[in-house]
C-alpha cells in the first residue's frame, strides 16, 4: 500500500488476523509445502518503533496504544500496532467517498473499534454489523460450560468522509412471503395490499403545497397529505386509491413494485461457505457475504482493495459485481487460488500479478540512486539529519539507504531513498529500516526519543510546517 497512490480506492474490505491464539494450517506453495500460522501476537522491538512512529502521525492513537498495554496486555498492543500502521496507509488510499469494511470477531472488535475512531473519526463510524455465520454455538475456550457460545463476527464500517457511497441493500421476499405480505389480488392477477399511509403524520410540519382538498377529502390535519395533488390525481386515474365514504382513503401497494425487505446490521440470511467449492485457506469467507458489501458500498466500475485477500474471495466477487479490483497477499499461493477461480467463474486467468512494489505516479527516479543529486535533494528534505540515530551530519558522512531494501523488492525511486550516516548504514544491513530504528530506540531509549522530535520538529519548521 505504501507504492499506492492517495484517494485511489473506493471500498476497501479486510478480514485481518483476529489476535484468536489459533492454530492455522497456511499452503504457501505445493500440498506438501504447508506452514502453521498462529494467530498470537507477542511484542516486538519492531513493534515498538512503529509505535515511535505512529506518534509523530497521530499522538492519540500513540497514547492509545499505550494504555492498552496496561489495561490489556503486551500482545494486544503488539497486534494494534500491526493494525494501526496499515489502517493509517488504508486511509490515505481511500477516496473521500470510499468506505472500509474491517471483519474481526469478539477477541480484539472492541479495541479495533476504538483504533478505528482514532484513524476515521467516530464521526464517519456507520455500522457494526453482526454476521451470524454458523448455526451451532461455539464454545470459547475459557468457561466453557458457562458461555452462550460464538456464532457471530463483526464487521465495522467506516466511511472517510460523509460524502460516501451508499446503494440500499435490500432482500428479495419468497414466494410464500410475497403471499402473506401481498394477499389481495385484482382482477388482472397483479397482487397488493393496502395503506392508510396516505397522509402526513402529526408534527412532520405543515407544507402548503399538500393541504389540499380532493374528492371532497380534506387533510386532516396541517401537516397535509403526503403527495402533491399532481401526484394524487395520476395514482387515481391509474386506480391505485381506494376511495371509502365516510373513511380514510386507501393506498395500494404492489407486489411487483417491492423491492424487498431492507438489511439492517443483524445479517442471519447469509451461513458460512456453503454450495461453493473450500479453498486452501481455512479463513474463506462466503461469496454472498462480500457481493452484499460491495453492492451497498461500490458502484460498477469501482476499485475495490482487499489487503489481506487470503483465497480471493472479495476480487471474485468484486468482478462478478463489475467493481476494478486489487488484492494484497504475503503468501504467494493467494495469486494461484485466484487463477483458479477466475477459470472456474469466467473461463479466464487474466490478471496482472506483481511481486515488486508499485510506484506512485508522478514520483521521480532520478539517475542511479546514488547520484550526488538525489544526496542533494535528500540532504534538503532531511535538513541534514541521519533519518536513523537523528544526529545532524555534514552531508559528506550520510549516504543513500534504501527504505525498503532491494532484496525486498524496494525501488531506486526518490519515495524509497533516505539519507542516513555511514555508521548507521553498516549497522542496518539488510534489516528493515523499522528493525533499524528499534534497534537504535533499544540502545538510546529516550535519549534517541527526544533526538528524533527536535529533529522532525526542526524539518518542519524549515519546511514552513
Amino acid at each position: 500500500m505504501q507504492g499506492m497512490n492517495d484517494n485511489c480506492i473506493d471500498l476497501i474490505y479486510l478480514d485481518p488476523p483476529f489476535n484468536s491464539n489459533a492454530f492455522y494450517g497456511v499452503v504457501f506453495g505445493d500440498e506438501t509445502d504447508k506452514n502453521t500460522f498462529k494467530d498470537t501476537w507477542t511484542l516486538q522491538d519492531v513493534d515498538l518503533a512503529w509505535w515511535m512512529k505512529v506518534k509523530s502521525t497521530d499522538e492519540n492513537l500513540y497514547y492509545y496504544l499505550d494504555v492498552v498495554r496496561g489495561m490489556h496486555s503486551s500482545s494486544m498492543m503488539s497486534y494494534l500496532i500491526y493494525m494501526a500502521v496499515r489502517l493509517l496507509e488504508m486511509k490515505r488510499v481511500l477516496k473521500p467517498t470510499g468506505s472500509i469494511y474491517l471483519h474481526c470477531d469478539p477477541h480484539a472488535s472492541h479495541y479495533l473499534k476504538q483504533l478505528m475512531d482514532i484513524i476515521f473519526g467516530r464521526k464517519n463510524f456507520i455500522d457494526e454489523i453482526v454476521w451470524n455465520r454458523v448455526t451451532s454455538q461455539q464454545k470459547g475456550s475459557q468457561y466453557e460450560s458457562r458461555s452462550f457460545g460464538r456464532n457471530c463476527d463483526y464487521i465495522l464500517h467506516y466511511a472517510k468522509t460523509a460524502k460516501y457511497t451508499h446503494n440500499e441493500a435490500v432482500i428479495p421476499l419468497t414466494h410464500d412471503e410475497i403471499v402473506k405480505k401481498f394477499p389481495l389480488v385484482e382482477s388482472g392477477g397483479r397482487r397488493y395490499n393496502t395503506t392508510g399511509q396516505l397522509f402526513r403524520y402529526p408534527g412532520m410540519g405543515p407544507r402548503p403545497n399538500l393541504c389540499y382538498t380532493y374528492k371532497g377529502v380534506a387533510n386532516p390535519h396541517p401537516s397535509g397529505w403526503r403527495i402533491s395533488l399532481e401526484n394524487l390525481k395520476k395514482m387515481d386515474k391509474r386506480g391505485e386509491i381506494i376511495w371509502r365514504e365516510g373513511k380514510k382513503p386507501l393506498r395500494k401497494m404492489y407486489a411487483d413494485e417491492y423491492k424487498g425487505k431492507p438489511i439492517g446490521c443483524l445479517w442471519t440470511d447469509i451461513p458460512n461457505v456453503t454450495g461453493e467449492k473450500r479453498r486452501k485457506y481455512p479463513t474463506q469467507k462466503p461469496i454472498q457475504l462480500l457481493q452484499r458489501i460491495i453492492r451497498a458500498s461500490s458502484n460498477e466500475g469501482d476499485l475495490v482493495l482487499d489487503p489481506f485477500c487470503g483465497c480471493a474471495t472479495t476480487l471474485v466477487a468484486s468482478q462478478h459485481e463489475h467493481r476494478q479490483w486489487v488484492g494484497i497477499d504475503i503468501s504467494p499461493e493467494a495469486a494461484n487460488e485466484l487463477k483458479e477461480r477466475l477459470a472456474e467463474d469466467f473461463f479466464t486467468s487474466d490478471f496482472k500479478h506483481e511481486t515488486k512494489l508499485p510506484i506512485k505516479s508522478g514520483v521521480e527516479k532520478l539517475k542511479q540512486y546514488n547520484h550526488p543529486d538525489n544526496i542533494i535533494t535528500l540532504y534538503g528534505r532531511q535538513a541534514g539529519y541521519c533519518f536513523i540515530c537523528y544526529k545532524h551530519r555534514p552531508m559528506d558522512v550520510l549516504s543513500v539507504d534504501h527504505i525498503i531494501a532491494r532484496s525486498k523488492n524496494g525501488t531506486d525511486h526518490l519515495d524509497n531513498l533516505q539519507l542516513v550516516c555511514h555508521k548507521c548504514n553498516s549497522a542496518k544491513g539488510d534489516k528493515s529500516y523499522e528493525e533499524a530504528l528499534a534497534e537504535q530506540w533499544k540502545k538510546e531509549g529516550a535519549m534517541w526519543e527526544k533526538r528524533k522530535h527536535e529533529a522532525e520538529h526542526e524539518i518542519l519548521k524549515m519546511l514552513g510546517g
